[in-house]
């Protein structure tokens, strides 16, 4: 009974161990990917430690927190653009818009964001893949209504809005490629 026991318990102690592995793809593999791979090259890689060897969960990690930190930015560049009320009516509404798809408000890309790295930390996958897509609508939703709704505007707007709002996209992406890849494994 108690060889019984034991080997009942190597086991478990093996299946657990297998499911808790972590994967590893390579850089290369991710980025090939993205609309920008150059970009999402120099992104993961610049992660301390660099990104040889590191397992899906470290680079989402590591991709979360730069999202954040960006979207931070991002948000505050939108709120400093409001307080300076400069640029036109439809200007103004872009920025209102990008604030709401953007900004730590109900189920904006901030909000996604956060849903997305507590799904990460507890290793629900699929949940964090929903969040992430959740996310790239919100930012997506930002950057098109400047193209579809302003265009008169579009090319006159000197603020630094549009490239914020691009590398939040191209870094949404690449944490949206590392959750298909989580969910594969």
């Amino acid at each position: 009974m108690n060889h019984y026991s034991f080997s009942l318990l190597v086991i478990l102690l093996l299946c657990v161990a297998s499911c808790n592995s972590t994967k590893v793809v390579e850089v290369n593999v991710i980025c090939k990917e993205a609309f920008k791979p150059s970009f999402c090259s120099k992104l993961l890689n610049s992660k301390s430690g660099g990104a040889k060897g590191a397992d899906l969960v470290n680079l989402a990690q590591y991709t979360i927190d730069v999202l954040s930190v960006n979207l931070t930015n991002t948000v505050n560049l939108i709120n400093k653009l409001i307080s300076e009320g400069g640029g036109k009516a439809k200007a103004r509404k872009h920025y209102d818009t990008c604030l709401l798809d953007l900004g730590p408000y109900g189920t904006s890309a901030s909000v996604h964001l956060i849903d997305a790295d507590f799904s990460l930390k507890r290793r629900e996958y699929r949940e964090m893949a929903a969040s992430t897509a959740l996310l790239m609508q919100n930012i997506l939703h930002c950057k098109n209504d400047r193209k579809d709704y302003y265009y008169d505007d579009y090319h006159s707007d000197k603020s630094l809005l549009s490239k914020y709002v691009d590398v939040i996209m191209k870094t949404g992406q690449v944490l949206d490629i590392i959750s298909k890849y989580l969910n594969l494994g």
